[in-house]
């Protein structure tokens, strides 16, 4: 079965399509950006596809649209039944955390607050700098779990801007960890000199989240 998504987006360059299924790649970059995302999703499309026997290709036209085709063959199989599996939920009775994270993208968002109410943190969820700044500077917080590329204001202003004062003084040594999939080298030094306190690479994973957390606990 041939499928085909289209838009009518600002297009792609030509000279971006060398890059348009590289991790992390996206045609606008730095820290400061308009659209939303991580650079992954044409990537796990395209891993996607091919583990399923197909293949995915890309037309576009500046300024007019994109259209993304993905051929994949189907047969039809003895329906698996799911397996149930046990999690691990956090027993860690330790300090309630208040947690304020700061995230543009909305699945990443709902994705990483539910994490942290299941390691029984209470959680206040902001898409951009800003916004953190407001929030930080009407409600006390234990910690900031900080995204890095954001309209608006991104993580490294406005972790500045909380470490001069600007989301008042009490805040001022909050700890903030730089939560990102923007690891070019050279990310983690420029991050932890913003005034950073630690970072976490995207995807998320759940044991390195509990761990952190606990560190602040």
């Amino acid at each position: 079965m041939l499928f085909s998504i289209s838009d009518s987006g600002p297009g792609i360059p030509d000279n971006k399509f060398a890059e348009l299924f590289a991790p992390f790649s996206q045609v606008h970059e730095g820290y400061q950006r308009h659209q939303q995302g991580a650079g992954l999703g044409l990537t796990i499309c395209k891993q996607l596809v091919e583990l399923m026997g197909g293949n995915i290709a890309i037309e576009s036209n500046e300024a007019h649209g994109t259209t993304v085709y993905f051929c994949v063959p189907f047969s039809i199989s003895d329906q698996v039944e799911p397996t149930a599996t046990k999690t691990n939920e956090t027993e860690n009775k330790k300090t309630k955390l208040k947690v304020l994270l700061v995230e543009d993208e909305a699945i990443s968002r709902l994705a990483a607050k539910k994490q942290m109410e299941i390691a029984d943190c209470e959680v206040t969820a902001v898409e951009n700098g800003q916004l953190a700044l407001d929030a930080a500077a009407s409600e006390e917080f234990h910690i900031i779990m900080m995204d890095i590329q954001m309209p608006i204001m991104d993580g490294v202003a406005a972790t500045k801007a909380i470490r001069n004062g600007k989301a008042g003084q009490s805040n001022m040594n909050i700890p903030i960890v730089a939560m990102t999939a923007y690891a070019m080298k050279g990310d983690r030094e420029n991050f932890l000199e913003a005034g950073m306190d630690a970072y976490l690479s995207k995807p998320i994973e759940h044991k390195k989240l509990l761990k952190m957390l606990d560190n602040f606990r």
